[in-house]
């Protein structure tokens, strides 16, 4: 009898060789191994278990096999949903990704609509174009921006953008909405998105220049990529704004951060940090 899976919604249904195959495939493990690899997770599950013993065991056999990068790859879009529950996090994530890419960029920004102030979870601009973005978060696989999001963020964008126009210090300027989401997008969401002229990005869409993409082309990995901290370590490091590997890695040197991680234990994570920079320059390489 297969192992019966616990999903987050609290549905349960039974093990899917073929799920693990394809979500195997996207993280490009070779086709030789998906199926050796699959099968081993299944033997190694109980009668039951939760999704996440599931991508832990699937994570451990990788990182035994000593395929480093494609673990991290596996890993990457729970990683991203460790540093909830709460968005704020997540605003941070995604304005140091923008500024790693060339962007200026600001968090947490009000700013007065010609009807009402808005909290813009990031400010960013480029030469003459400023972008108004909102970042929408969710903590669960298979949650999805609707269209509703996208209706309130263009509907907050128009807002503001008409007391821009007014004003002769911004008029030469150009403003554009973004929607960008840990996860999926429904069709409709982008549809709207599309004619409305609003930049979507979700997990993997579009499907050059997605969220995923962005990750992986700055290689600012979350801290959450870290697997030997544990949650209460990760919360105090995420609530001190050390939420890249990189931050960790510039902390590390500046202090000691002795009464978050022991001595030992920062020896292990700065091999880890050195490991994950290893492989994704190698991957880099590899293209």
């Amino acid at each position: 009898m297969s192992p019966q899976i616990k999903k987050a919604s609290g549905i349960i249904e039974e093990f899917s060789p073929h799920k693990l195959a394809k979500s195997l495939e996207l993280s490009k493990v070779p086709d030789h191994l998906i199926k050796e690899i699959s099968s081993q997770v299944q033997r190694s599950l109980g009668q039951t278990v939760d999704t996440h013993v599931i991508h832990q065991k699937t994570r451990e056999i990788l990182e035994n096999r000593g395929l480093y990068d494609l673990s991290f790859d596996y890993d990457l879009r729970r990683a991203v949903m460790r540093l909830g529950p709460s968005g704020y996090p997540f605003e941070k994530y995604v304005s140091k990704i923008l500024a790693m890419k060339g962007f200026d960029t600001k968090p947490n920004q009000i700013i007065r609509g010609k009807c009402i102030s808005h909290e813009i979870d990031v400010v960013a601009h480029q030469g003459p174009s400023h972008y108004l973005i909102e970042c929408k978060f969710h903590s669960f696989p298979g949650t999805k921006s609707d269209v509703q999001v996208a209706l309130y963020t263009y509907a907050r964008f128009l807002d503001i953008k008409e007391v821009l126009e007014t004003d002769p210090l911004h008029q030469k300027e150009i403003y554009q909405a973004w929607l960008i989401t840990n996860t999926k997008a429904t069709k409709d969401s982008i549809d709207y998105s599309t004619c409305r002229g609003m930049k979507l990005l979700s997990w993997t869409y579009p499907v050059e220049g997605n969220l995923k993409s962005l990750i992986t082309e700055t290689k600012l990995l979350p801290v959450t990529s870290i697997t030997s901290l544990s949650d209460k370590q990760l919360d105090t490091l995420i609530s001190r704004d050390i939420i890249t590997i990189v931050d960790l890695e510039n902390q590390f040197q500046f202090q000691t951060l002795r009464e978050i991680i022991p001595d030992d234990q920062q020896s292990l994570i700065k091999n880890q940090i050195k490991k994950i920079k290893s492989v994704s320059y190698q991957a880099k390489q590899s293209e």
